[in-house]
């Protein structure tokens, strides 16, 4: 048998090509050597790269003269890119099967069937853009195939959801999320349960070194948000079995669930009640559970619960929340509340306005604020032929007449200005192409627009487009945001002027209100009085905040006029004459203080200190502490006669204080006489009688 290499081999192919190799090699040798640079011997490394060097330059010359194929290949489809930033990216090292090679043709066929398609992949091919050749498809249907059975690693939570979990994070024992319909709540409950149960978040790889980092396999992950380790119990619960469980709960928790449940393969072992509804599950690797009940059952099996988590998606009536709270926050258990505000409004009172401590609330979410939502209706304006900045002004104007009618003939009128007499081309989804006035094709593809339009009740508008409440629908004071209204308590510096607003009830509680100006005119609420009083306790409780902040008070303190000529409330005051208003205007002179009545202006002082409020930056805030002024200015609304309604005490104060002018100066201005009457009433004694 003739020998394929070393001296005397018999191919003459490869004796040609090594007496080449050889008389290249003394080429270089004696140029060297001319050059004064003798030529180091190659070592086996180095032949080996110099022969695939030309190997493949042998190849290119070879391939250029050969027809060439037509080209079969496509951008990377939008599945796999979410593919690109995973931890599991390892699977593209998979093989394919023959299966996988002939889904791939087919996948390829209907893709030329599609003539939009086929368009963006010419174009791409011609850009030079990322390219996945035909042999990768193979891989694709595989990667397709996974995403969909691992849909929760693939996770990529919004800002807001993303807020919902880093709260649980920060120690808050309930997060509760009012917001508006169609902006992904309920992904971020399934989201969560599923996370809780395994212990992990499969979204959210860290490196090895992340504190509590849970290793799977050679990957690392997020400890879940609960911070505690499975096997965990999780009570969801909704509205009924048929359209809330069944239709809405049920099928998102099978879209985050690894496997078909009770498979060979899926994660987790379910059980159906009599309604054909799977309620209990058990995750296999962990043996956490959920158990899926309704606000229709019995009240009191909610009694006997003691769970470690509860997802209530939509709010539950109060009995429910009483029961279940007996049982779950003896584990030190976690809630979370996904729900659109139409009802159950003591959540709003007892949750949401209370300032507890273990609470916190992920709210302010709109249509607008859902990236799938906004960036679908700016795709298809800009489709139409509008640029960017007038499909962006054209969302603007629609929230801003959201707020007042569901028929937004504002928002149809500039979409008709500026989409004109034009004409779109599009593909339905049997691949046939269409031409469509510009016009219908914009009203009928804007997601919100078509929401807000086919609301069926216009009184669940705000809530279900903004997810503000819909007993507060109509509040005078919209714009108040605890988030950024609500300040941390902090002492008043002695230079800032303060001053005094007593809205008078006899047969009511007091409301007395203190106001802060500082140097740049922003306006803080810094103490409340909210309680029944006599005349005396009214000064009393004015006189001992003033000597003990050492507040620069103003002399003049304003009362609701109501305190003027109260005769019957006079005539229970064991034969005095004088009214409330003379009482306290004469206690109040022993301290150099005076007394008058405040504005009843109420148009004029909401729009003000709504000015305030919607400033930039604001000039308006509360301090943390101030919980009655902050519930109340929640709760004010107006009435169906147009007038705000009665239960506005301390609302009535701030607006008061909008009247008065007051404004920062300098105390050196004050050196002559206001001077000196200040500091006369801080020596003033600080009991007040009680007569």
């Amino acid at each position: 048998m003739p020998k394929k290499h070393g001296p005397g081999f018999a191919d003459p192919e490869l004796k040609q090509r090594a007496a080449e190799g050889r008389a290249r090699y003394w080429e270089k040798y004696y140029a060297a050597k001319a050059a004064g640079k003798p030529l180091k011997k190659q070592t086996r490394k180095e032949k080996g790269i110099d022969r695939r060097r030309r190997n493949r330059e042998e190849r290119r010359k070879i391939a250029a003269l050969l027809p060439k194929k037509p080209a079969r290949a496509k951008t990377i489809p939008s599945p796999i890119k979410k593919i690109l930033s995973s931890p599991h990216m390892d699977i593209l090292d998979k093989v394919p099967t023959e299966k996988e090679e002939n889904a791939a043709e087919k996948f390829l066929q209907q893709i030329n069937n599609d003539p939009e398609e086929l368009s963006r992949v010419l174009a791409a091919l011609q850009e030079g853009e990322e390219q996945i050749e035909r042999k990768e498809y193979g891989r694709i249907v595989f990667l397709n195939d996974y995403i969909q059975s691992h849909q929760i690693e693939f996770f990529r939570p919004y800002s807001y959801q993303q807020a919902t979990m880093e709260a649980f994070r920060e120690g808050f024992l309930i997060v509760i999320n009012p917001v508006s319909n169609k902006v992904g709540k309920s992904y971020t409950g399934a989201a969560l349960v599923h996370s809780w149960a395994k212990g992990y978040e499969p979204w959210n790889p860290v490196p090895d070194t992340f504190k509590g980092a849970v290793r799977i396999g050679d990957k690392f992950f997020m400890p879940s948000s609960l911070g505690i380790k499975p096997p965990v119990d999780i009570i969801i619960t909704g509205e009924d079995w048929e359209e809330h469980a069944g239709k809405v709960l049920v099928p998102i928790l099978k879209r985050f669930a690894v496997g078909a449940n009770n498979s060979k393969d899926g994660e987790w072992e379910t059980s159906k009640n009599n309604v054909g509804i799977e309620t209990d599950w058990k995750h296999k690797p962990t043996g956490s559970t959920f158990a899926l009940r309704t606000y229709r059952q019995d009240k009191d099996l909610f009694e006997s619960f003691k769970a470690t988590a509860w997802w209530a998606d939509e709010p539950p009536p109060k009995p429910i929340w009483v029961g279940m709270s007996r049982g779950l926050f003896m584990t030190g258990g976690r809630v979370f509340m996904s729900m659109t505000p139409l009802k159950e409004a003591w959540i709003f009172d007892e949750l949401i306005l209370a300032q507890r401590a273990d609470v916190k609330v992920i709210a302010n979410i709109s249509l607008w604020d859902a990236p799938h939502l906004y960036d679908n209706d700016m795709n298809v304006l800009m489709k139409a032929g509008l640029t960017d900045e007038q499909a962006k002004s054209i969302l603007v104007v629609q929230k801003q007449e959201a707020r007042q009618t569901k028929n937004l003939p504002e928002t149809e009128k500039l979409i008709k200005d500026w989409v004109g007499n034009k004409t779109v081309t599009f593909v339905n989804e049997f691949g046939q192409e269409f031409i469509q006035d510009a016009l219908v094709y914009v009203l009928q593809k804007l997601q919100i627009h078509r929401f807000i339009k086919e609301l069926e009740d216009d009184s669940e508008r705000i809530p279900r487009v903004f997810g503000e409440p819909k007993h507060l629908m109509g509040r005078c004071w919209k714009h108040f945001v605890l988030d950024v209204h609500r300040v941390k308590d902090f002492s008043v510096p002695t230079d800032w002027p303060v001053d005094v607003q007593i809205d008078f009830h006899p047969n009511e509680n007091i409301a007395i209100s203190f106001r802060a100006v500082d140097p740049w005119g922003r306006n803080f609420i810094v103490d409340e009085v909210w309680d029944h009083l006599r005349n005396s306790e009214i000064v009393d409780n004015i006189v001992r905040r003033w000597k003990r902040e050492s507040w620069r008070l103003e002399e003049w303190i304003e009362i609701d006029a109501l305190a003027k000529g109260d005769s019957s409330y006079a005539k229970n005051r064991f034969g005095q004459s004088e009214d409330s208003f003379d009482e306290i205007q004469r206690l109040l002179k022993k301290y150099k203080l005076k007394l008058r009545s405040g504005s009843k202006a109420e148009k004029n002082y909401i729009a003000k200190v709504d000015e305030w409020m919607t400033h930039e930056p604001p000039l308006f805030f509360v301090q943390a502490h101030c919980t009655e002024t902050i519930k109340q200015i929640e709760r004010w609304v107006y009435e169906d006669n147009g007038k705000p309604s009665d239960g506005g005490h301390f609302p009535e104060c701030i607006g008061r204080f909008s009247q008065t002018g007051l404004k920062y100066h300098d105390l050196e201005e004050d050196k002559g006489d206001q001077y000196q009457e200040l500091i006369a009433r801080l020596d003033a004694p600080l009991s007040v009688p009680m007569e």
